[in-house]
């Protein structure tokens, strides 16, 4: 009976004895997670609850029930790393903990119900919206973004200006054009001066290293040309370097005529055998820019 899945165990009435059995629980929790009766009968738990935590700590596992000994965060976690949707809207309805995670993953897994119940019942609608659209445009789904506006609060009806920055980023890192274009007019809507235009690319260049697009970079550079303005290079060569993205390294320095052509305004140092190049390549450990910068 002890290989008995506990929702079943704790579940159905003709189990109730079980519930208050030691012995049951100690040889369950033996022969499932290895743990010998000394450790078990080290708590002034139940014995059921000395389960339940044993289950979290030494078998990274949570069910309902859980919540009541081990932390709730960690429970969530774990129903977050099994895929246990059951799980996971349990654990919300308790509200309690940080139910950002429950959020990401919704999101990420584009759960529409899950992303639209978590955002209806936090007391932080303006944090939680705003994280939802970034994981949202992390993935690059511009659809996902409607959807999460169309769930209705003030925030969502008008994306708060303050944010878009960070917004246009995440689209850039998710590669998605569209969405880079649907916040830029949001964007532009509230000011279409070409600092704030500036400011909208120079936030596309920086999703675009972190993500190692070497096309979107390669597009934000050009357009640097047409806003007429000095991008960093110093400061974008760094990002390359410290996020490992050995693509934008090879562009920089294979395309300096290039880049160049785009852009008067723009100089870049030689990077290869560059020695403060190639000790920060070293610092954060990245092989590969390493040989590179070296061959």
């Amino acid at each position: 009976m002890t290989e008995l899945p506990y929702e079943t165990i704790n579940n159905n009435k003709e189990y109730s004895v079980i519930n208050q059995n030691a012995l049951f629980w100690m040889k369950k929790t033996e022969q499932e997670l290895g743990v010998n009766a000394t450790m078990f009968n080290r708590t002034k738990l139940t014995p059921q609850e000395r389960y339940l935590e044993l289950l979290a700590v030494r078998g990274n596992k949570s069910v309902k029930g859980s919540e009541e000994v081990v932390n709730i965060n960690q429970c969530i976690k774990y129903a977050i790393d099994e895929n246990n949707i059951d799980l996971i809207n349990y654990l919300l309805d308790k509200k309690k903990g940080d139910q950002l995670p429950i959020l990401r993953y919704a999101v990420k897994n584009k759960n529409l119900e899950l992303t639209e119940k978590v955002i209806k019942t936090t007391e932080y609608k303006a944090r939680y919206y705003f994280n939802a659209l970034k994981e949202a445009s992390l993935i690059g789904e511009l659809d996902l973004v409607k959807f999460i506006l169309s769930i209705g609060d003030n925030y969502s009806l008008q994306i708060a200006v303050e944010d878009l920055p960070a917004l246009i980023q995440c689209a850039s890192i998710g590669g998605s054009m569209k969405l880079i274009e649907y916040y830029s007019g949001l964007s532009l809507k509230h000011d279409n001066s070409n600092n704030n235009k500036i400011l909208i690319n120079e936030m596309i260049i920086k999703g675009s290293i972190i993500a190692g697009n070497v096309k979107l970079l390669d597009e934000a550079l050009t357009l640097t040309g047409i806003l007429k303005y000095k991008p960093n290079i110093k400061i974008i060569i760094f990002n390359a370097i410290i996020n490992n993205q050995l693509n934008i390294i090879k562009y920089i320095s294979e395309n300096s005529d290039s880049i160049k052509n785009k852009n008067s305004l723009i100089i870049i140092p030689t990077l290869i055998n560059n020695g403060f190049y190639v000790n920060l390549a070293k610092r954060y450990e990245c092989v590969t820019i390493v040989k590179y910068l070296t061959c």
